[in-house]
């Protein structure tokens, strides 16, 4: 925050950041804390360094203020919709419990760091050992404070799912390459930069049309699989949302919409759907109901089965 125009940079970065995603705050607070009092522990310009943050902020809070303003009930709604009773309603264990406290931790070893990404940032921090005068640098204490942070927030909260802290890798990510940059320059052999280089063409192949067939787990540990939420060719797998809105629509305008919940067939869904086929969906009892179960109804007027073997069904309601 020396400069005034890169803290005009990071200010509008800050009020895009925001008006993103909500949760932005949670991988950017500890990071952006840590570099301002950096700048302020300088004897040199200290009075410069508070105006500049100072109109950081600012020039954020004026970006993004404007949509929270119009928008905070819908914002509200979000953290009613996401919060502890949905955490409780998933079955997701106490925040204070051991279970609570490992699942982030045990969701990284499952959902993202399988062994060909585990190995290299396992050797990264143990570069960073060895070098032990580089691990309190402002670059490593930036990078791996927005991981760390963002880390401790969703681990704080009761609904948890492993979509939450993807973006805690950013951070992570940079921080190994450069550790492994460092290593490979003060090591430079032939064996260790095939192996970087294997890994690379590997990760694209990961999380583009390719995919391995082999779901590999030990433990706590994947090994590989093959499809996942970032990996894995795309299915192009047929859902039964979009359709379920068009033929309610020739039975009532207004229907009631609800069901089990996922990553591909949820409440955002019905809403979109509902408003391009112009019915209105509501979670209150209407005489349509379009609901999203394990079975199918005998009654139903219509039903369609999803790629994970679920059922949504169209039935009057009684």
């Amino acid at each position: 925050f020396a400069s005034y125009n890169w803290s005009l940079f990071c200010g509008v970065c800050f009020g895009l950041g925001m008006l993103t995603k909500w949760t932005y705050p949670a991988f950017v607070v500890l990071p952006a804390l840590i570099v301002m009092l950096a700048g302020l522990s300088t004897e040199r310009d200290r009075r410069v360094v508070l105006q500049n943050i100072i109109s950081s902020l600012t020039v954020g809070a004026v970006i993004a203020q404007p949509w929270y303003v119009r928008n905070i009930d819908a914002v509200r709604g979000d953290f009613r919709a996401n919060g502890t009773a949905a955490g409780v309603n998933e079955g997701d264990p106490a925040i204070r419990s051991l279970a609570g406290l490992l699942w982030y931790p045990r969701a990284i070893l499952r959902d993202y760091l399988w062994l060909p990404w585990l190995a290299p940032v396992a050797a990264a921090f143990a570069h960073a050992l060895k070098t032990r005068s580089q691990n309190l640098s402002l670059e490593t204490l930036v990078l791996l404070s927005s991981s760390l942070g963002g880390l401790l927030c969703f681990t704080l909260l009761r609904n948890k799912d492993a979509r939450y802290i993807l973006p805690i890798f950013v951070g992570v990510s940079i921080w190994a390459g450069v550790q492994l940059a460092s290593w490979l320059r003060k090591n430079p052999t032939q064996l260790l930069t095939g192996l970087i280089g294997a890994l690379i063409v590997l990760s694209y192949l990961a999380t583009s049309f390719i995919s391995f067939n082999a779901n590999l787990v030990f433990g706590p540990l994947t090994w590989w699989r093959s499809t996942g939420y970032i990996t894995g060719s795309p299915e192009r797998a047929q859902w039964c949302q979009e359709e379920s809105f068009m033929r309610a629509r020739t039975y009532s305008s207004v229907v009631q919409a609800g069901g089990i919940d996922s990553i591909w067939y949820n409440d955002w869904g019905n809403r979109y759907f509902a408003m391009r086929e112009k019915v209105a969906a509501e979670s209150a009892d209407k005489p349509v109901a379009i609901v999203r179960s394990l079975v199918r109804r005998n009654d139903a007027l219509w039903s369609c089965q999803n790629p994970d073997q679920t059922w949504v069904n169209i039935y009057w309601r009684d």
